[in-house]
């Protein structure tokens, strides 16, 4: 028996080359949401990853001994989580450590200085069966790795989507998070104060270096449309945009006429975006969308040359034009997904992708291709490179990583330089 009283939950700090709120919100903070179901744990929040601390703030945080640090780790911030694992030990010993996120699922065994590591299933059911099996030793583990005990794991459970928790606005740092996007004014989009809520896991389409199906499985599971309608209702007044997070939204379109058909229906009025692919839209469902208050959809196009096929995506390029047509028919901003430094991609092929969705109007969103499938071998600051906004490897035949990165951080001076053929 262990006594399990105390639990920090935290990203480590790192100094990221962009902000993205949404996985504060998903990944974070509907765990967190979730973890608050348990009455008996007082948890304590810490966003070092999203905030900037410091290493003095952790530090801090370890020399109150809690019972149970619960880090999230993601590709690209594996390296400084590894440090912050190992500050934690050092600062207090008898504290436990446990380790979720997309890093547990695809190199596990570079984690050495934790007791536990979410690696099946969901993760708030491995985090909350961990616990259990502090408590009671005599609790059966799923979904869950013990690296000191070289315990293996039975196959991890998934959560019903109903249960799954909203993000806990309450243990958030809100106005922290809007502070620092008002200090920088280059983050701001389609609205200062938006918000992600997962609306499905699990993806059928397996792309490769896509964590979709990795981590939740080939199996889509959706929230019911009464929750997410309530939700939305409840914090309208909070934020400008809520951000529908699927990796494809239009998947199940019985799923999204039904939650279009309420929001206009009870004349919300609410914003919001989401993600899908090209051949899971037309224009009955984008009307529909549109009616409903969508502003804006993401479109995984990675390219419009022959390197696309190689991602899974097998539409034509005829397919998409009618697609980008149909939205900004509708009133919906088309945003474009694209990937730079494909296996095979020339850069030929990324202007041509540029200059013709440029002209089209299309919002621009590019991306560095990470093999994230290639991961195992690697070591930790071989990982932590593979970030999506900077990882260049010689492959593009043309391109230097100068040029990348002048499209990935310099996106409207350079998109308009490509579109003029300068």
């Amino acid at each position: 028996m262990v006594s399990l009283h105390k639990v920090l939950i935290a990203r480590a700090p790192q100094i990221k080359y962009d902000l993205t709120l949404h996985y504060s919100f998903t990944d974070f903070g509907e765990i967190i949401g979730f973890l608050e179901k348990e009455k008996d744990l007082v948890i304590d929040v810490l966003d070092g990853t999203t905030l900037r601390f410091l290493k003095c703030d952790f530090i801090k945080a370890f020399l109150k001994k809690y019972d149970l640090v619960i880090f999230l780790s993601y590709i690209d911030d594996l390296e400084a989580t590894l440090e912050m694992i190992n500050l934690c030990k050092f600062f207090s010993r008898e504290t436990k450590i446990l380790v979720y996120g997309p890093s547990c699922y695809y190199v596990p065994k570079i984690f050495k200085n934790v007791d536990a590591l979410v690696v099946n299933g969901d993760w708030e059911l491995g985090i909350i069966n961990y616990i259990k099996y502090l408590k009671n030793k005599t609790q059966n583990l799923y979904g869950i790795y013990l690296p000191q005990e070289n315990i293996s794991f039975k196959p991890g459970k998934l959560l019903n989507s109903k249960d799954w928790a909203f993000p806990a606005l309450n243990r958030l740092p809100i106005n922290d998070y809007w502070f620092l996007l008002n200090k920088k004014s280059y983050l701001l989009n389609e609205g200062n104060k938006q918000i992600s809520i997962t609306i499905s896991r699990g993806c059928p389409f397996q792309c490769i270096n896509c964590k979709a199906s990795k981590v939740f499985g080939i199996k889509e599971r959706r929230r019911p449309v009464k929750d997410v309608i309530y939700f939305m209702k409840l914090h309208n007044s909070e934020f400008n945009l809520f951000q529908m997070f699927s990796p494809t939204f239009t998947y199940n379109q019985k799923w999204v006429d039904k939650f279009c058909k309420e929001l206009i229906k009870q004349k919300l009025n609410i914003k919001w975006k989401c993600c899908t692919r090209i051949d899971y839209l037309n224009e009955k469902i984008i009307a529909q969308m549109a009616k409903a208050g969508c502003i804006s959809i993401g479109l995984g196009i990675e390219s419009l040359g022959k390197s696309r096929k190689k991602m899974g995506k097998n539409f034509d390029n005829q397919s998409i034009f009618r697609v980008i047509k149909l939205l900004q028919k509708y009133g919906i901003q088309p945003k474009a997904y694209i990937m730079i430094g494909i296996p095979g991609q020339t850069k030929d092929e990324i202007i041509l992708t540029i200059k013709t969705l440029f002209n089209m109007g299309v919002k621009i969103r590019p991306s560095a291709y990470c093999p994230y499938q290639d991961i195992t071998s690697k070591n930790a600051s071989e990982i932590s490179k593979m970030d999506r906004l900077t990882y260049y490897k010689n492959n593009i035949k043309g391109l230097t990583k100068t040029e990348l990165l002048n499209i990935i951080f310099n996106r409207d001076e350079t998109f308009r330089r490509i579109a003029n053929g300068i």
